[in-house]
């Protein structure tokens, strides 16, 4: 009896520890996630498309805002910081080729398409400066605060309230895919965010006849061009399309 009371305790004493130390991991990796989520949005909010470092064959980073310029910094006292649109850049599906000269040095930077990590959704990167090729991984900075169901606000600065179906924008940034709802049509579209830009591709529509089809269209018209520019104010979001019209969103409850 005295045996069955001490294992009792061993094992009641072992299921504290053991859920504490589970606890306290969780917490932490829950933490380190926080930390990292909180440092790209200050990142992508100072102007940042994408950041990348590496170890080979130095420590290096490169920060690159693709509007406006690129930094470039290694251990081994290298570094540049040039201009975005003094430099030549080229898309391909495998990759984005990105050259420039400053002052008789050369650089050009390799983003490609497959993964690091796929988990961490990081890519490949490579940057050749000064007779030397670094690679690392980078990723693209976005705002998770996109992954979320939204209902229209504004279109072009005026309330939607009176339409008898307020469309619905579902963005889901895990599986990189879009669905918009008029309820009448719906249009379904893969997605990638770079920095602050949504690019669209495979874009699918329903073609059911409707009668308030304005928005819808708009939207369609502009998406096809495969981007659109998108940023928060106080929770809501704000998404730039290419004809310069504004659609304003609320998080859907």
């Amino acid at each position: 009896m005295l045996f069955r009371h001490y294992l009792l305790f061993f094992i009641i004493i072992c299921f504290a520890n053991c859920g504490g130390h589970k606890n306290k991991s969780i917490a932490k990796e829950n933490y380190n996630k926080q930390s990292i989520l909180k440092n790209n949005v200050a990142q992508l909010q100072s102007g940042l498309d994408l950041t990348a470092t590496g170890n080979e064959p130095t420590t290096w980073e490169i920060k690159i805002n693709f509007e406006d310029s690129i930094y470039f910094i290694a251990a081994d006292g290298n570094k540049l910081t040039i201009a975005t649109n003094k430099s030549k850049t080229t898309k391909t599906a495998e990759y984005i080729w990105i050259s420039s000269e400053l002052k008789s040095k050369k650089i050009e930077i390799y983003i490609y398409a497959n993964f690091c990590n796929k988990k961490e959704k990081t890519q490949k990167v490579t940057v050749a400066f000064s007779s030397k090729n670094y690679t690392g991984c980078g990723l693209y900075l976005q705002n998770v605060q996109l992954q979320n169901k939204w209902m229209l606000y504004k279109f072009r600065n005026e309330f939607v309230d009176h339409l008898k179906f307020v469309p619905t924008l579902m963005l889901d940034l895990d599986n990189n895919k879009m669905e918009w709802k008029d309820g009448c049509n719906n249009t379904k579209s893969k997605i990638k965010v770079e920095g602050e830009k949504i690019f669209f591709t495979e874009i699918k529509q329903t073609t059911l006849s409707c009668i308030d089809t304005e928005i819808t269209n708009v939207l369609m018209n502009n998406i096809k061009g495969g981007v659109a520019s998108y940023y928060f104010k106080n929770d809501i979001l704000y998404l730039y399309l290419l004809d310069d019209s504004l659609l304003v969103f609320k998080k859907s409850n």
